[in-house]
């Protein structure tokens, strides 16, 4: 396998010459591997901030909830004085699969209200008069258009979240409904 020529490879650069201040070639350099060594301590902290929040959602989540629990409560302050409180998060999903079952439901049960029906026209980027044109003719003879029937994930979680808590039935699966004790430090 033969290496492929770089046009201008400047590896072998001397050091004295790279510090020359003059040298934009050797700035070029210099900031290129600081640029570099920035990439990897982002990289470093990324990493570490991503263990830091799966440690501290597993306190929230998992190991505060459980002795929340064991004890029965809801809601205390601690002996440093933050207040906690036990919460029930919901959490929904409708795939793209689920999404004709979700809407029925909805329809058949007297919430096809918050279906919305969206209609979706492509058009090429360079086509600006014909777009200015569909503003002012709405609907007459586009034929890359397609009708989707969606409903806003904020409303359907709201859906879920009241219908729990009044106890009435839903289809969980349908609405891919994840419900997680967590237990938050409160604003109060």
């Amino acid at each position: 396998m033969s290496k492929e020529k770089i046009p201008y490879d400047y590896s072998e650069f001397q050091e004295d010459q790279a510090s020359n201040t003059d040298d934009v070639l050797g700035k070029i350099s210099k900031l290129a591997d600081e640029m570099h060594d920035l990439d990897k301590k982002i990289a470093e902290q990324e990493l570490k901030l991503k263990k830091l929040h799966s440690a501290r959602n597993q306190i929230a989540e998992e190991q505060l909830p459980e002795l929340f629990n064991e004890v029965g409560m809801s809601e205390l302050k601690t002996r440093s004085g933050l207040p906690l409180k036990l919460k029930n998060k919901v959490f929904t999903n409708i795939s793209k699969d689920r999404k004709p079952k979700a809407i029925a439901w909805l329809d058949e049960n007297g919430q096809g209200g918050m279906v919305k029906r969206c209609v979706i026209i492509d058009f090429d980027k360079t086509q600006t008069e014909k777009v200015q044109a569909l503003l002012r003719l709405i609907g007459k003879g586009w034929p890359n258009n397609r009708v989707e029937l969606n409903v806003h994930a904020s409303t359907v979680k709201a859906f879920v979240k009241r219908r729990l808590e009044d106890g009435e039935e839903l289809p969980l699966d349908i609405f891919g409904v994840h419900c997680v004790d967590v237990v938050e430090i409160s604003s109060k």
